[in-house]
């Protein structure tokens, strides 16, 4: 059965923070290209606790796990951090285990896991704390195909792929990673996304 957990919720972190800390540690010695960035991502070494994550940013960390096995993670982030008051990035820093990945994020029977068991608990809790939008990125124009199937797939929680590409670092620079692919879902009246962008066209003119 699977189920998922805020780690960021007081029972629920007192049950996932030892399992969760292991598993952090086994992606960061592994094969992972993105293994680095899971280690220190929940966890700010300035404000370590042994029993406390730092909640820097995330408005929710999502668990999923199958039986005792965590086999994905993701948190809401955003809201005055690294993007502007009333917007998040959803699927923030999405890891899953390897015997569940897909070729893309719409490739688990239409939707992907963290589209089924991450997704809705985090639009829920943007609504709860009155958010203007929030959004999901996926870096270079190469995985741009990959957007359109997760909008695809999730049109029923409003999601659509602007036609920009969108500086997610929180700073201007010629990084090609920083500046990706974004889709929205408005929660609020906004319909604009106030962060650095770009056309296509000149992605592909700077980094191609």
């Amino acid at each position: 059965m699977i189920k998922t957990l805020d780690i960021m919720d007081g029972i629920d972190v007192r049950i996932l923070f030892g399992a969760f800390q292991r598993k952090l540690n086994e992606i960061a010695s592994g094969p992972d290209r993105n293994a680095k960035n899971y280690l220190d991502f929940f966890f700010d070494r300035s404000e370590y606790s042994a029993h406390r994550p730092s909640l820097t940013g995330n408005m929710g960390i999502d668990v999923v796990m199958e039986e005792d096995e965590i086999i994905a993670f993701s948190s809401l982030y955003g809201n005055g951090t690294r993007y502007p008051k009333g917007y998040a990035r959803a699927l923030n820093r999405f890891w899953l285990h390897p015997d569940y990945r897909k070729k893309s994020l719409s490739g688990y029977h239409g939707k992907s896991i963290g589209s089924l068991h991450m997704l809705p608990q985090q639009l829920e809790r943007a609504k709860e704390l009155g958010l203007e939008a929030v959004f999901v990125s996926m870096e270079f124009i190469s995985r741009r195909p990959a957007m359109e199937e997760f909008v695809k797939y999730n049109e029923d929680l409003g999601f659509v792929l602007l036609p920009h590409m969108y500086n997610t670092c929180g700073n201007m620079n010629d990084d090609k990673r920083c500046w990706q692919n974004i889709a929205v879902t408005w929660l609020g009246n906004a319909r604009r996304l106030p962060l650095p962008r770009m056309e296509v066209y000149e992605w592909l003119e700077r980094f191609s």
